[in-house]
């Protein structure tokens, strides 16, 4: 249910509202994957770098192997400045990809 007011906040574009309702959301369901990219994605709305890149990495232990996961991690790294953490992910992402 906090999980949906979350969207419902986010989609009218109160993203502080949003983040503090995925925060509570995560907190009540911890392994619940959507709700910490959510959760992730409105923290980097709310320029929260180090939560955004905290929660998306709570998704990628939850879903290591998801190739969005991945993309989230990338880009809160790279917002975040950690240079070492976005190339890693690069090189997870370049990796995943199909071999052609």
């Amino acid at each position: 249910q906090l999980n949906n007011y979350g969207v419902d906040a986010f989609n009218k574009k109160d993203f502080a509202l949003a983040a503090s309702l995925f925060n509570r959301a995560a907190k009540a369901n911890p392994v619940n994957i959507a709700i910490w990219c959510n959760l992730a994605i409105a923290r980097i709305q709310v320029s929260d770098h180090t939560g955004a890149q905290t929660a998306a990495v709570q998704a990628l232990i939850l879903s290591p192997y998801n190739k969005e996961i991945w993309e989230l991690v990338r880009i809160t790294c790279a917002q975040n400045g950690h240079g070492t953490c976005r190339q890693n992910a690069e090189s997870v992402l370049k990796a995943m990809a199909p071999v052609q």
